[in-house]
């Protein structure tokens, strides 16, 4: 149900491309992904599970797997004998044409750790080892083949502290101590070049971010600076703004992904939480925080308003999941959602001043303020003197 009707939109050169249908895939990240991973495979482990011999230390031992939500799939076999390895290609044969997933033997590897001469033979081409295996990026084996696991990791581990001072390692060598010799960047100054000096309210005042040396700036103020000239003379004549912050598409994410972590879900993990909503002495949970609560009957009487005067019905679905977008259509359906999205920003902010803070803010005042202060940014941004 999450996945229904989705699409997406590929931003190219600051425009937006014809909505595409998501057919098959998840996005990047989402926490489906190690579950419906694990779903989907759960035949073919049963499986192998009952078929398999494996081999025994302490007790039998088939196979482990591994899933989780950004990069890592994982399956290990323990394979005997010839027999085994007949039945795990019967057992994939079978479910590469039931599932039509594919093997990649490409990226599968072999670790012999038996006293035999004659070992069984592998699918796919795969060669054994007698040294070791990689496994979710952990080097497994003999003491020697272990110790990759720590090759170059003195250099990572500086890297990302960024440390004020250059390590270096040679083949063979140890990595030099901090009382060796140091190298330190040269202090570059650098300065925007513009054709002419901006005025002191256009948006390409170089005050910010505003940077001095190349060594103390950061990678974001530097990309900002570089756009801006490269820019000035489309920019010149806006002012200054700030844009809104894309807090608005992150909320909507969680609240259709039930990753927002209301008071009935915390309770599970501290006790001293209370699973009641902090407005009211009903359980908290997402349905309750983002619909049913008495305190939304204000905010949501003036979004019922507002959308109804733009031609649309309003209801929990639409609250929730939005208008499916149209080209033909897409102002007025933009601004239904942008009025939604800044309704759930409104009622999740002073959720959470009541609860830090201990303060009782009406949700329709925060609405109607995001509003006023977004019309007020586009046409102060659009304003040309």
């Amino acid at each position: 149900m999450l996945y229904k009707d989705a699409s997406v939109m590929l931003k190219v050169g600051g425009g937006l491309s014809r909505p595409v249908a998501v057919l098959r895939g998840i996005r990047q990240g989402c926490p489906l992904s190690g579950m419906l991973y694990s779903l989907a495979i759960e035949p073919l482990l049963c499986k192998l599970r009952k078929t398999l011999q494996g081999i025994t230390v302490e007790k039998p031992i088939k196979l482990v797997a591994y899933a989780d939500d950004v990069r890592d799939d994982d399956v290990t076999i323990f394979i005997k004998n010839e027999r085994d390895v007949s039945v795990l290609m019967e057992t994939l044969k079978m479910y590469e044409n039931v599932s039509t997933a594919r093997v990649n033997w490409g990226k599968c590897e072999g670790f012999f750790c038996g006293q035999s001469k004659n070992p069984p033979v592998l699918p796919g081409g795969v060669k054994w080892s007698k040294d070791g295996f990689k496994c979710l990026g952990v080097y497994l084996g003999t003491e020697t083949f272990k110790t990759k696991n720590w090759e170059g990791m003195g250099v990572k581990m500086c890297s990302r502290l960024s440390l004020p001072y250059a390590y270096h390692r040679n083949p063979g060598e140890g990595i030099l101590n901090e009382e060796e010799e140091e190298e330190n960047f040269p202090d570059l100054p650098v300065s925007a070049r513009v054709e002419e000096e901006p005025q002191e309210e256009s948006i390409l005042t170089f005050k910010t971010p505003e940077i001095h040396g190349f060594k103390e700036a950061s990678k974001k103020s530097l990309y900002l600076n570089c756009v801006k000239v490269a820019h000035q003379s489309v920019l010149k004549n806006c002012r200054e703004t700030k844009w809104t912050e894309k807090r608005t598409a992150d909320l909507q994410w969680r609240i259709i992904h039930w990753a927002v972590a209301t008071n009935r879900h915390v309770a599970h993990i501290d006790p001293t939480v209370e699973k009641k909503c902090p407005f009211c002495d009903l359980e908290e949970s997402i349905d309750h925080l983002f619909l049913y609560c008495s305190r939304l009957r204000g905010v949501f009487q003036t979004l019922k308003t507002w959308i109804e005067e733009l031609g649309e019905e309003f209801n929990d679905t639409v609250f929730i999941y939005g208008l499916k977008y149209k080209v033909s259509e897409k102002r007025r359906i933009g601004i239904i959602n942008f009025l939604i999205a800044e309704t759930k920003m409104a009622i999740w902010v002073t959720r959470k001043r009541m609860i830090k803070e201990d303060a009782l803010v009406d949700p329709e005042r925060m609405l109607r303020g995001f509003v006023t202060s977004r019309i007020r940014a586009e046409f102060v941004f659009f304003l040309i003197d």
